[in-house]
């Protein structure tokens, strides 16, 4: 145990950030609230020091968030589907409203979707068929990738 010299509480050694070789003498809950206050205080100078940083080690900080995507590939693909469907109706809406302003360029991306076989396509096309989302899976839609490409052969050749 230990007293933080900010608050007086007595906590146990973990509620303590190390400084070097020994615990700071302020606990982590008072040491983050210092530093929201400062950063709430000095907005600015915080603002310009963090840009300056961002400009000297661009390439620290994009080698660190690709090694980020990398490990992460699951979490965030989770994450922004869930996103997409807390907000489902209004992403809808936004999405008819482009197809509307951009018709050449979506009919473009559509046919091009149509002729590689995208995983969106298949995936519109066993829907359309009446499996449920849940039931969709990687095997299902590369089955179906495989039926449209028999079928697409059959009729090349009659």
């Amino acid at each position: 145990m230990k007293t933080c010299t900010k608050c007086g509480e007595e906590k146990p050694l973990s509620e303590f950030s190390r400084n070097r070789n020994r615990l700071r003498g302020d606990c982590k809950e008072c040491r983050a609230a210092y530093h929201r206050k400062y950063a709430k205080e000095n907005r600015e100078k915080k603002r310009a020091a963090d840009k300056k940083y961002r400009l000297n080690n661009k390439e620290k900080i994009s080698k660190k968030a690709h090694e980020y995507h990398k490990k992460n590939k699951e979490k965030r693909n989770t994450y922004a589907l869930d996103r997409y469907y807390a907000d489902h109706d209004k992403n809808k809406q936004r999405s008819l409203i482009w197809q509307r302003e951009n018709r050449e360029h979506y009919n473009e991306r559509k046919s091009l979707a149509v002729k590689n076989l995208s995983t969106g396509y298949c995936t519109d096309i066993l829907k359309q068929k009446g499996f449920p989302k849940e039931q969709i899976t990687p095997e299902l839609i590369e089955a179906q990738r495989a039926l449209i490409k028999l079928k697409r052969a059959i009729k090349e050749k009659a």
